[in-house]
């Protein structure tokens, strides 16, 4: 499901992937995750910059366990 939405940083999208996952943030031409928040299931949390690939730039990881 993908939904727009605003925040204090501007528009960006919020998807909802089939498996749970959350990927929410600003997105390069609607495709690539640049700069936001992904959200897996088991609760695991990665937020930051991304690169082209989908991977983190600049890593912040939250783990269940805290």
């Amino acid at each position: 499901m993908l939904e727009k939405i605003k925040s204090i940083f501007g528009m960006g999208m919020k998807i909802t992937l089939d498996d749970g996952t959350v990927v929410q943030g600003e997105f390069d031409d609607d495709r690539f995750l640049k700069n936001g928040k992904r959200s897996y299931a088991d609760g695991e949390i990665h937020e930051g910059e991304f690169n082209i690939l989908g991977k983190l730039a600049e890593r912040k990881k939250t783990f269940p366990d805290g």
